[in-house]
């Protein structure tokens, strides 16, 4: 099957990753509900400047579920 959400219109697999985990502080929800949010976390994003505090604890989240 192929997958949608890995053509030019997004970054990185991490990097959407990343920026659901920086809004929600977890990253266990599906692929499709984690790609569907990224524009708008992206925008509410862009619009605070203390959101990029919010990584902490996400290398080892991207590692546990991905390996």
């Amino acid at each position: 099957m192929e997958n949608i959400y890995l053509n030019d219109e997004f970054p990185s697999h991490k990097e959407v990753y990343e920026m659901f985990y920086k809004t929600k502080g977890h990253i266990d929800s599906t692929e499709e509900t984690i790609y569907s949010c990224y524009w708008g976390y992206f925008k509410r994003a862009w619009h605070n400047e203390e959101f990029y505090s919010h990584g902490e604890g996400f290398e080892e989240a991207y590692r546990k579920k991905f390996g």
